[in-house]
């Protein structure tokens, strides 16, 4: 059976001091903990009750209350007249706080009642390699700014949920590294469950000799090493592989989507309390389809015969792997019935250079991610096209000479041993490997926020909540440029970096804060040029903009938030409207409603010149709904993160 070959990152940073540093505890925040009280606020009785009566006490109206909805109630605080702290008879969380909040809601003498959540300071990991410098530490996990522009702001995403443990991800990698002191078994404290060895399945002595561990398939999922040496070479089943140490490739992974967080040591995870399943299915130089196939069907809890089914199915399954062919059948049926149990495939675009998507990432209904340096331009070896679904950062080396350190690797566990595990460490490593349990970490935060979201849905909210790329550095191509082309010797113009557009690189930059906020949220989204002329109207769209998962938008209001006068829309409750106004610059803004009250803004600019100018990227006049689906590249909004 033909192999995939997993792409093995390039090592660029020695191990890091894991040395914790002296710093006061950060509170994780508790957007989704079980709660015992909620708020309640009744509606005004004064103008309905006799005047010479009094408005009846707290008490009274909780008693009330209880008695109607036949639930135990009882005064824990007031707020103001009518607002109160009201303690349940136990603790709720998820749907059944849901249910019994529009209970209390839909009754006639309640204004509203909602979950009296506890808040904390913001959820920033006091781990020693999340907080250094881009050198050492773990950039693509903070807040973009302008040198990290395509970090991915883990903090957003923690201040709403640090992950549920019933959330799993499985990587599918190389193997594990239980020993790792941040990453440890699950069943001691540590987050990597039990797991399967699916190397070596298909028998013979081949097979063996892939698999590194002298056996088949087995519960120990251990990684064993996975390098080539010149004896390896001598034997036609490694003859095409390169000489190289061993990769670690999965403990890496491991460490990007769940190490141990907020505990003063190491490094931050994406998920702190998100469980990873290490599934191997990688060994010396490959791993075979057949064995990389059945571990992923056993990862999502299908049976998979002679072996013990999965006792901890994963909704989110990482494949940092691939080949640059089609997708073919099996994989896309194996997708197809992971998709069936609600469970999400992410996989790598490969780091080939190419403009095409390397299967199994090419496959229908799979997550294709691509990687970013830190300023938001494409790595010089990631992959691009249309087949890529959004990006994320892969590391970028710069500044490299003698006795200098690589610049914006991509920090996460790692190990010392060349062939046999060594001392553990923290490494840096680049490679779209690296972006895509990234983008797997935050969609198991989302959902953490709503276990209900379907596949669909979540790669809508993980698309439409990016963040747009940069603005194009005018020294390189556009990735989707005809002339970015190699030359005879097969090289690409400037190492292959380029300006990413939504038709190259994805949607856009993950988000993780928004992308979080979006599971339970309303998302608004808007289509339009950034440039247009005076007098001459320029459309909008916002009709792509999304209510809370299983509700309706109500509401869509256009308004100006800053700019020169007589600037106005001329629909501005539609989703799509016009805005035509004066020469300057304008800030507008969409704001949507959902069903269930969530509400979300968007402000955007148009600069606006005088009549007959330029329309920069179409901008200058009214565009048909045709047009406006061929400006993906042209989504302009300059997005405001809102609070929840």
């Amino acid at each position: 059976m033909k192999s995939l070959r997993t792409w093995l990152a390039v090592l660029c940073l020695a191990a890091s001091s894991a040395t914790a540093l002296a710093q006061q505890p950060h509170l994780r925040a508790s957007a989704d903990a079980e709660t015992a009280r909620v708020i309640v606020r009744f509606r005004d009785q004064t103008a309905a009750a006799p005047a010479a009566r009094q408005s009846p006490s707290a008490r009274t109206r909780i008693d009330e209350l209880s008695a109607r909805q036949a639930l135990t109630l009882k005064l824990a605080r007031s707020v103001s007249e009518r607002t109160h702290a009201v303690w349940l008879e136990r603790p709720l969380r998820g749907r059944e706080l849901d249910r019994l909040l529009q209970r209390l809601a839909a009754d006639p003498a309640v204004e509203y009642a909602v979950a009296d959540r506890r808040k904390y300071r913001a959820a920033v990991a006091n781990d020693p390699l999340f907080n250094q410098t881009a050198q050492t530490g773990q950039w693509w996990l903070t807040t973009p700014n302008g040198t990290f522009v395509s970090a991915i702001d883990g903090p957003a995403a923690w201040d709403l949920t640090v992950g549920d443990p019933g959330i799993v991800v499985a990587v599918l990698d190389t193997g594990a590294m239980f020993d790792h002191p941040d990453l440890g078994r699950a069943e001691q404290g540590g987050k990597l469950l039990p797991g399967y060895d699916f190397v070596g399945g298909v028998g013979g002595a081949d097979a063996v000799k892939v698999a590194n561990d002298g056996d088949g398939r087995d519960a120990d999922a251990g990684d064993p090493g996975d390098w080539i040496d010149a004896a390896d070479r001598r034997e036609a089943l490694f003859a095409d592989c390169e000489l190289s140490d061993s990769s670690w490739h999965g403990v890496h992974i491991a460490g990007i989507i769940g190490a141990l967080s907020n505990n003063g040591t190491g490094g931050a995870g994406i998920g702190w309390d998100t469980p990873v399943l290490p599934v191997r299915v990688l060994g010396k130089c490959f791993g075979y389809d057949s064995d990389i196939i059945a571990g992923m069907r056993w990862a999502a809890g299908l049976q998979v015969p002679g072996v013990p089914t999965n006792a901890t199915p994963a909704r989110v399954v990482n494949l940092s792997l691939g080949a640059l062919e089609q997708c073919t059948a099996p994989y896309s049926s194996a997708v197809e019935e992971l998709r069936l149990r609600n469970v999400l495939v992410v996989a790598a675009a490969g780091n080939d250079g190419v403009g095409e998507v390397t299967a199994p990432g090419n496959c229908p209904g799979v997550v294709s991610v691509t990687a970013l340096r830190h300023v938001g331009t494409k790595v010089g070896f990631a992959n691009y096209g249309a087949g890529v679904t959004i990006a994320a950062p892969g590391g970028n080396c710069v500044n490299v000479g003698a006795n200098e350190p690589c610049l914006y690797p991509i920090i996460s566990s790692d190990n010392a041993g060349a062939k046999q595990p060594g001392a553990m460490i923290y490494g840096g490593k680049l490679g779209t490997s690296f972006s895509t349990p990234m983008v797997a970490g935050v969609a198991a935060l989302m959902l953490s926020r709503d276990p209900l979201l379907a596949n669909d849905e979540l790669i809508a909210r993980l698309r439409l909540t990016t963040r747009v790329f940069p603005p194009a550095d005018p020294t390189l191509f556009a990735c989707s440029d005809p002339l970015f082309v190699a030359d005879d010797q097969g090289n690409l113009p400037n190492d292959g970096q380029c300006n990413c557009t939504s038709t190259s690189c994805g949607e856009g930059m993950l988000d993780a804060g928004r992308a979080v906020r979006a599971a339970t949220n309303a998302v608004a989204v808007v289509f339009g040029p950034s440039e247009g002329a005076q007098g001459q109207p320029a459309t909008f769209d916002g009709s792509r903009s999304l209510p809370a998962p299983r509700q309706q938008l109500t509401s869509f209001r256009w308004s100006v938030v800053d700019g020169p006068a007589g600037g106005a829309f001329s629909a501005p409750a539609a989703s799509i409207t016009q805005f035509t106004g004066s020469t300057g610059q304008y800030t507008l803004r969409l704001a949507i409603a959902d069903s269930a009250n969530t509400v979300d803004s968007y402000d955007f600019t148009l600069s606006v010149g005088a009549s007959g100018g330029s329309g920069g990227d179409g901008g200058g006049g009214a565009l048909s709904p045709l047009e406006l689906l061929l400006l993906a590249a042209a989504l302009v909004i300059s997005r405001r993160r809102a609070r929840d």
